[in-house]
Formats: structure tokens, sequence, C-alpha cells
């Protein structure tokens, strides 16, 4: 029997904020969700909504260009005639987009029939088979047969339909390409890409990873149950490619739109508005489903500037309700680093489990830096505690590096800055939108926490008080 799979409540029921002060409110985790987990899970809905819409924008294409904010969408042709595929590029920009979808090939009816009559007499016999282990083991066998008769049909492209009659599409893919002299989106960082021509001369069924964006591959699953028992959206790979693949989503939407497709992709949406999806994440940690699904659902299928918007708004109330909930953890942190003496570079302390150093660069009774090291990041925490040195009330973070590699930085790059105010923590502002921002961000909210505890481990409970979140 199929166990069945977690899943989420109905996509019309979720309300994507509630989610995320509830799971932080009602479990001792202090991640909610990364942000990045949040998006690949929205592109994984909205590549499912808008992949029958973006074969219409191709089909368009198929008659000229298209123009959408200084953007220009053309067809191109690969080295597979089962690919359906088109660029977007930008004359003032270097390089672009490449998008492909392939399409499951169909056998013709006649075809299809002298397959039926190959696989009817390959098979004789099995249904005498009483036991399902035996019967298994022998469809097996003789399924991995070679057969010279299907294998001159699968040779012969006369045997399958055109590619524009074969109406399923196995994926929806987009690679970042450079301009051929190594200029590429500014998307995709530091990552390597490939220029078109090179992507146009290579197999493009979405595992080619060199400057991919995303690969959403479509999901069989969608709106059956005899598997998993509820819908699921197959989970899209992007990789290296999070903020390339968020530039790919958003000119698709816009392309999408500009064509009048959107309505129709929001009809697509509400017909699964009921379905309770099943959970791509690993138990307890659903809010990345939640979150991404819920705003692909509240923008109509798509993935729009909205849906990103709410995703890092959402990201930052996240920030700022985990200060609310363990900032008392961070003044506990400070005692502890003070009163046992790691207070220069030379006496930071280690937390060999986690491979996490601090120490406490202390300005006065109320303000001062907790340097942090994990993992090859160096994170300034900067703070202002209360006049009564109890309260945390300001937090910076900023990345700081020297050359000679010490924890200390003559410079610092500014990640993010929080603020109490009556109703809690507020982020004023958070940096730039990269991938090296949120990643500090991340380690700096989610580190502090474990190094109090390793403390408290090492020397005991230090500065703890009844008030203090365990």
């Amino acid at each position: 029997m199929t166990k069945e799979r977690d899943h989420l409540p109905a996509l019309s029921t979720i309300d994507p904020e509630r989610e995320v002060e509830r799971a932080l409110s009602t479990t001792g985790l202090d991640t909610g969700f990364f942000i990045f987990d949040a998006i690949r899970q929205a592109v994984s809905a909205a590549a499912e909504m808008m992949r029958p819409s973006v074969r219409k924008l191709a089909d368009h294409l198929g008659a000229g260009p298209l123009e959408v904010h200084g953007w220009t969408f053309r067809r191109v042709t690969t080295k597979n005639r089962w690919d359906v595929a088109f660029v977007a590029e930008n004359p003032h920009l270097p390089g672009g987009y490449l998008y492909n979808m392939r399409a499951r090939r169909e056998y013709t009816d006649a075809a299809k029939l002298k397959v039926d009559e190959i696989e009817a007499r390959k098979f004789a016999g099995l249904d005498r088979l009483d036991d399902p282990d035996v019967w298994f083991e022998a469809f097996m066998k003789k399924r991995a047969e070679k057969d010279p008769e299907m294998e001159a049909i699968d040779s012969d492209p006369a045997s399958f339909r055109a590619p524009g009659e074969c109406p399923i599409l196995e994926n929806l893919a987009a690679w970042a390409f450079n301009d051929g002299k190594g200029n590429q989106p500014d998307a995709l960082g530091d990552n390597s890409s490939a220029s078109l021509d090179q992507l146009l001369s290579r197999d493009l069924d979405g595992s080619d990873y060199l400057g991919r964006a995303f690969n959403a591959r479509r999901s069989d699953e969608l709106g059956t149950t005899e598997i998993h028992h509820h819908p699921e959206f197959r989970e899209a790979e992007t990789g290296v490619g999070r903020f390339a693949a968020i530039e790919a989503m958003l000119l698709l939407d816009e392309a999408v739109c500009q064509i009048g497709l959107k309505d129709e992709i929001a009809a697509r949406m509400e017909e699964y508005a009921d379905a309770e999806f099943a959970d791509n994440n690993s138990p307890g940690y659903e809010i990345p489903s939640l979150i991404g699904y819920g705003c692909v659902y509240r923008d109509g299928g798509r993935m729009s500037l909205g849906t990103l918007g709410t995703i890092v708004d959402l990201w930052d109330r996240r920030a700022c309700l985990s200060l609310d909930r363990h900032g008392a953890r961070f003044v506990e942190l400070v005692g502890q680093l003070s009163a046992n003496g790691h207070v220069t570079p030379d006496s930071e302390f280690d937390c060999h489990d986690l491979e996490d150093w601090a120490w406490l660069e202390e300005h006065d009774e109320t303000s001062g830096v907790v340097w942090f090291r994990s993992s090859g990041t160096r994170l300034a925490m900067q703070y202002e505690l209360d006049e009564s040195g109890e309260r945390l009330d300001v937090l910076q973070v900023s990345e700081g590096r020297r050359d000679d590699g010490d924890t200390a930085a003559d410079e610092r790059y500014f990640v993010a800055h929080f603020v109490r105010t009556e109703d809690g923590f507020v982020a004023d502002p958070i940096g730039e939108m990269s991938s090296f921002n949120y990643i500090a961000l991340e380690k700096a909210l989610g580190g502090y926490v474990p190094l109090s505890d390793a403390l408290r481990e090492e020397y005991g409970n230090h500065n703890a008080s009844d008030s203090v979140i365990r």
C-alpha cells in the first residue's frame, strides 16, 4: 500500500502572511523559510500553470518577433526537432535568455497499431502469473529485451506525429547565455554560461547546468490521485541560477501577458483552487511551499513582480519576527562572550561542532560588535542595547573581510539593519537583493542562538533569565 505523502491546505485557503507568523510562533525553529526555497517553489508552480500558454507564445513568435519593454523575443531552432525554443535579448544588455520546452513524442495512428501488436506479442502470457513479484520480474525482463521491430519504428521519423501535433510538453527550461565574449546577464553573477550558438548545439533537455536559470519538469501527477494521493508540482531545478531564474520568469510573464494570455493562466490556476498539493519539502519545513504556491495562486498562476515582492516582504517579516522572538538570546550571547573572555580575535570562541567562531568587540556597556565566522563567511553584527543593557534595540549585519583573512575588517559590506519599534523589529533597510546578502543574513539570524547554546554547554548558563526563550 502506498503511503500518503504530507500535503498542504487547499491552495485557495493558503494565507502566506499568516503561515509565516504561525510557523515562527509555534515551533522551536528559528529558520521559518529561506527565501530562495520559496522562490524555487513559486517557479515550480508558475511554470506548471504557464507552460501551455508559453507554447502559445512560441507559436505567436513563429509569425515574427515580439518587443517587450526593450527585450526582443524571437523563435530559434535547436538540434532536436521536438524542441519548442525561443530567446529574449536586449540590445543594451549582454547576452540574454534561451527558453525551451520539449514535446513528448507521440506515435502516428499507424505506428501505434504496430507498437500495440508488438507489445501484445512481447508480453503474452504474463497475465497468467498470479504472484505479483514473479509477474514484475518477468515483465521487467521482457521490457529490457531488445526488439528489432520496435527499434525500426522508433528510429523512423515518419512513425511520429509532427512536433506541433504533440500537445504534451515535458518541461519548461531557461538558460542565461553570454554574448560570445564572456559578457552575460548580471543576474547570473559569477556563474559560468555559454554563448547562444553553443547552447543551440547542445541537447536542451534541461539537464545541462551551464548557465541554467531553471528547469521545471512536467508533473504527470498533476490532478491525479493514483500515486501520491495529492497532485504535485515537481520541484524546479534552479541551482546556481537563482537570480537568473527570477529574471527569466519575470520576462516570460511580461511576454505572455502582452499577448493576452493572463486570463487563461488564471483560469487554469483556478481549476486547482481546492486542490491539496503534496509538499515537496522535508517534514516541518513546509513553509517554502506554502509561500511559493500561495503567492502564485494569489497572482493568478503566474510569477510576476507582485509574486516576487510578496515573497521578499514575507522574508523581511520573517527576519523581524525572528529577532522579536530571539533578541534576548542575542543579548545573552553578548554577555557570555564578555564574561568568558572572548573579546579579541585571538580569543574567539570555537564552536567545534558547528564549525563557527565568534568574539566580542565591546564599545561600551550597551554597544559593540559580535564578530561571527561561519563556513567562510565573516559577519559583523553591530548592536545597540537599551539603557538597562537587557534588551536588543538595534542590530546591523555586515560582511567583513580583510586580505590577510583576519576576522576584523577594514571594510564592511552592508547586509541589513533592524530597529526595534513599539510593534517589534522592522527592517530599516535590508540591502540589495543578492545571493550573498540573503545567505549572509540567514547565517547571522540562524547562528547566534546555536552559538549561545554552545557557550551554555561550555561554561554554564551565563546571563540567562526566565525571560529567555529556550
